[in-house]
């Protein structure tokens, strides 16, 4: 479990600062690269969630954290021809080691290449392992960096069977996210992969109605987990890890029966 600690003054500072009006403690975070402040219209008063401090809304909880993951496959949708840079350490000079080829397709669910997410600190992901399936790609595919280092977690996607986002990578963390009614995280686009905690996922969804899918339902949500409201993008902790690229994965459903909707403790 990864936790951020602030000192008392800190948090009382803020929360006179902000009174009120959570939306803008969140966007008022300079480290959220997601945020919009310009963008973000406060919205009605809200009591926060059993466990849910709005200071910390939003952030990503891996300052300082250096997590390990489990068994979690993920694959590059980001289309920039260039590929992705797999880096010696979690920073953005970090020395270049190579490169991940970037996908057959411009689609999330086209031919991509895969690889093997180890860990996560400060929105990096740790791999190993990249590389084309060769039984999809049809002939001999070209060769990419396979080994071990870390990339940026933008443009990365993670199929994940689950309808409900939490709060915390537990079950028994409050519900940010409910698509109960909509859909489901699989089919909902994923901009960025933030952190990961064993087979958890904590990620960056664009979700609800938009330019280019205005017939999209409005998610259910909690004000915890906004990132930005315009275009409205929510971050929240999701399990159920399908590592199957081109099909889904019978018996798995991140979901829990008694976790089926928002707000109370659980």
């Amino acid at each position: 479990m990864i936790a951020i600690r602030f000192p008392i003054a800190l948090v009382v500072l803020c929360l006179a600062a902000c009174g009120d009006r959570p939306s803008e403690a969140v966007s008022a975070n300079p480290a959220n690269p997601a945020s919009d402040a310009a963008a973000q219209a406060p919205g009605p008063p809200e009591k926060p969630l059993p466990g849910i401090d709005l200071a910390l809304a939003a952030i990503p909880p891996v300052s300082g954290g250096h997590t390990g993951c489990k068994d979690i496959w993920g694959y590059l949708t980001d289309p920039d021809p260039a590929g992705r840079i797999v880096r010696d350490a979690p920073l953005q000079n970090g020395r270049e080691l190579g490169r991940i080829l970037p996908p057959e397709k411009e689609s999330d669910y086209g031919l991509a290449a895969t690889f093997q997410i180890l860990g996560s600190k400060d929105g990096w992901l740790e791999i190993a392992d990249a590389g084309y399936d060769p039984q999809l790609y049809g002939k001999a595919p070209p060769p990419m960096y396979s080994g071990h280092g870390w990339i940026a977690g933008g443009g990365i996607h993670v199929t994940l069977q689950s309808s409900l986002g939490f709060a915390m990578p537990s079950h028994k963390s409050p519900v940010l996210v409910d698509l109960t009614s909509d859909g489901h995280f699989d089919a909902t686009p994923m901009l960025r992969v933030v952190a990961c905690e064993g087979r958890w996922v904590l990620a960056d969804w664009r979700t609800g109605p938009d330019k280019d899918l205005p017939t999209r339902p409005q998610p259910k949500y909690r004000q915890e987990a906004v990132v930005s409201k315009r275009p409205l993008v929510l971050r929240a902790w999701v399990t159920g890890v399908c590592n199957i690229q081109e099909t889904t994965c019978d018996g798995v459903n991140g979901n829990r029966s008694e976790t089926s909707r928002l707000g109370g403790e659980y």
